[in-house]
């Protein structure tokens, strides 16, 4: 009974549960049933919905129920077929000849360099979409005529297109699904002396595409003069990896360090960067009752015009999704953060791209969510302490643990590790991460001002300098983490089912929270110890960003 009130409070639990049982059973089908065949039992589906609901003067609820649930999943199983078909290009045998224009700034990785192309033309024949490839240019150490070339760049190479191919890597990382939730189609390998720059018409690229070409080369004109203030490379990476989504700078050694001591997810953009910027501009727009509205739209547009600069990354992507649909909840006077209102964020997200599905940062980041809005009010509430900054201390440590809680064995599946210091981690790099996102926006409006500007930037570095001297001196203390983890899928599984059992059984024990009334299932009520600016910013503890860092 409890569990039906609960579902009722929350509809959306039971759509996107179906759309995600659509999405994963036409992955699984998808060497014997086509996208069309998904798509013609979706029509009879809604064809029989429709007609329920037409010709019969009684409305019959449970078969009309059925039917929508039914129509959901078979959605779900159409718009991944036809994601895969998207994804399904003829590969030529034989080396062509082609033109792209460059859609990431190159990396150089090892004897070569790394970036994404936009594959306009092949041949004499124009494409009707662009084809995206990644693509290892081979370095010509004498010349270096690689570096000229940048975001925006056209090229004419001659090389052979290949099939995407897994690569081996210490963990289970599957890097042809990584590739295809990326949206890339191919990948070729360009000797040095086989290309040169070219003229590359755009004409065939979307107007996003187009957009964001622009926008990623007006990132790397920022990029380029905040490091021409003379910071130190990794404080300069890390500043550019937390304020503009750039982690082409990282050193292994930086990663390494951040990984151990169980900070990845503050090198990626995510939930806590986009809350920061969400909470500095609601206060600067206002939250008065007269221009709520108002302000939230300016806030919106300020946030969603940041993740075009930053390149649509899916983490972010992600983030202000949640962001939007918190926002409205506002505009609604509805309780901002709720399991229906989550349901509806991952819904919109997998609608949009089922292929996100299988992003192991999508993962990770609404278990995180998930496990804070079940778990942290009760731990919240076993202390209280009587400070302000104890309350703001002991608010941190618990969304840690709640996230923590239900990504550990995601975490551990994937990468054969836990991470034991992340409670005092997450302490010091949620405040250092305000500190440094709050002064590079000053930098940034100081930069037409030389002298202040590069007083801006030294108290920037002593901040990323402190950030990475704390978290390399934290991954070398006896236990930092635990390595050579090894979790089959069914231990896993196991896993989540357990504390899904243990969660039930306490919930009625001691009567913390009976299930029909948990804090994560009441649309109206306020979480506690936390304020409404910051909400979403600290509730995407995510350790889903270690996959950022992948090719």
């Amino acid at each position: 009974m409890e569990l039906r009130k609960a579902l009722q409070l929350n509809p959306m639990l039971r759509w996107v549960g179906a759309l995600i049982a659509g999405i994963v059973a036409a992955d699984g089908l998808a060497h014997c049933v086509s996208a069309n065949c998904w798509q013609w039992l979706l029509a009879g589906t809604v064809g029989l919905l429709l007609s329920t609901y037409l010709l019969h003067e009684e409305r019959r609820v449970w078969p009309q129920c059925l039917l929508l649930v039914a129509a959901t999943f078979l959605l779900g199983a159409t718009l991944q077929g036809r994601a895969q078909e998207r994804l399904s290009v003829m590969v030529p045998n034989e080396a062509v000849e082609y033109e792209a224009v460059v859609s990431s700034e190159p990396q150089a990785k090892g004897k070569t360099a790394r970036m994404d192309l936009l594959v306009t033309r092949v041949g004499n024949r124009p494409l009707p979409r662009p084809v995206s490839v990644r693509a290892s240019l081979l370095r010509d150490t004498a010349t270096a005529r690689w570096q000229s070339l940048h975001v925006g760049c056209g090229i004419r190479a001659y090389a052979r297109f290949e099939r995407l191919r897994p690569m081996g890597h210490r963990s289970r990382f599957d890097y042809i699904r990584w590739a295809q939730v990326h949206g890339y189609q191919a990948q070729t390998f360009i000797y040095y002396s086989h290309w040169e720059p070219a003229v590359v018409s755009i004409r065939t690229l979307s107007i996003m595409q187009r957009a964001r070409l622009k926008l990623l080369g007006f990132r790397q004109n920022l990029l380029r003069r905040f490091h021409a203030l003379g910071l130190d490379d990794q404080q300069y990476a890390v500043v550019a990896a937390m304020a503009l989504g750039d982690k082409s700078g990282l050193s292994q050694a930086t990663k390494d360090s951040y990984a151990i001591s169980g900070a990845s997810h503050v090198l990626a953009l995510s939930g806590l960067h986009l809350g920061i910027v969400y909470g500095l501009l609601t206060w600067v727009f206002g939250m008065r009752r007269r221009r709520l509205w108002v302000g939230q739209g300016l806030t919106l547009t300020a946030v969603w015009s940041y993740v075009m600069l930053v390149g649509f990354p899916t983490s972010v992507v992600r983030s202000a999704t949640m962001l939007t649909v918190c926002s409205v909840c506002l505009l609604l006077r509805r309780r901002r953060v709720s399991i229906n209102t989550l349901a509806l964020a991952a819904l919109l997200m997998l609608i949009a791209n089922p292929l996100n599905l299988w992003d192991v940062g999508f993962q990770l980041s609404f278990l995180a969510v998930l496990g804070i809005l079940v778990y942290q009010r009760a731990f919240y509430r076993l202390w209280h302490p009587s400070s302000r900054r104890l309350q703001w201390a002991w608010g941190i440590t618990t969304l840690s643990l709640a996230a923590q809680l239900t990504t550990a064995p995601l975490v551990a599946y994937y990468f054969g590790r836990f991470s034991c210091y992340f409670l005092l981690t997450n302490l010091f790099v949620v405040l250092a991460a305000f500190f440094i996102l709050y002064t590079t926006l000053a930098l940034l409006l100081t930069l037409p001002f030389a002298v202040v500007a590069q007083g801006v930037a030294w108290v920037l570095a002593m901040e990323a300098g402190a950030l990475n001297q704390v978290l390399t001196t934290m991954s070398t203390w006896p236990g930092a983490s635990v390595e050579g983890i090894n979790l089959t899928l069914w231990q896993v599984v196991a896993l989540y089912v357990m504390l899904l059992s243990i969660t039930v059984v306490v919930s009625y024990a001691w009567r913390l929270r009976p299930l029909q009334v948990l804090d994560a299932f009441n649309p109206d009520e306020d979480p506690a110890g936390l304020s409404d600016a910051s909400w979403e910013g600290l509730i995407d503890n995510d350790p889903g960003a270690l996959y950022d860092d992948r090719p």
